[in-house]
């Protein structure tokens, strides 16, 4: 998997195809001369049995003739490697919308026990129990 994450990432467009300017030469019909001009680009597409084809996502001819090739998503195997060898990690925010409490809070002395004025005979006959 990781080899084929490589693959992805180095693939070049010119394994596929190859291209440059398309050139014509033009005769000026007043004084003779010959110029040579740009007249769009020449693309020729390798043969599909002589290629690694594994990365070519999509290949179409329009209507009209347009060639397109489409490789896989190289960018995206770059995020899956760099995930994989731990260079980016997931950042998860939680954000929530309780306000902060600003009142006051009874302090309460677990070392004594609380007891109510008059309450002492309960506390007295819960101590008995707990023994």
């Amino acid at each position: 998997m990781i080899n084929k994450l490589c693959d992805i990432v180095n693939e070049d467009i010119k394994n596929y195809l190859s291209f440059k300017p398309r050139k014509v030469k033009v005769t000026d019909r007043k004084t003779g001369e010959e110029t040579e001009i740009e007249t769009g680009a020449e693309v020729i597409v390798r043969d599909s049995e002589t290629i690694d084809t594994h990365n070519i996502a999509e290949i179409s001819v329009s209507r009209n003739g347009n060639f397109k090739l489409k490789l896989s998503n190289r960018e995206r195997a770059l995020i899956l490697l760099g995930k994989h060898l731990g260079l980016f990690t997931e950042k998860i925010q939680y954000h929530h919308n309780v306000k902060p409490f600003t009142g006051t809070v009874p302090v309460i002395n677990i070392m004594q026990p609380a007891v109510p004025t008059g309450d002492t005979d309960k506390l007295v006959e819960t101590t008995s129990h707990n023994e």
